[in-house]
């Protein structure tokens, strides 16, 4: 793994974190990571099981960004 994509992975989780904090864009974050990371690693969001639940006409998707965000851990942790 590279250092630029190790600094990219590591941005992204912070981002998942602070993501916890409001519903709002929680469905965009995912949605971009998704591809994102379906780009570097293939397979990427497979397991990623989707939940969300709409809350005043807004999915709630920080279940999946906490899912997302272990697995970036994990590539992490496996680089």
């Amino acid at each position: 793994m590279t250092e630029i994509l190790r600094n990219e992975i590591e941005k992204d989780i912070v981002r998942c974190q602070e993501a916890q904090n409001h519903i709002e864009g929680s469905q965009e974050l995912f949605n971009e990571l998704t591809h994102k990371y379906d780009e570097v690693f293939k397979n990427f969001s497979h397991g990623i099981t989707q939940y969300a639940k709409a809350i005043a006409n807004v999915y709630d998707y920080r279940r999946e960004l906490n899912n997302l965000k272990s697995k970036l851990e994990g590539k992490l942790l496996n680089s």
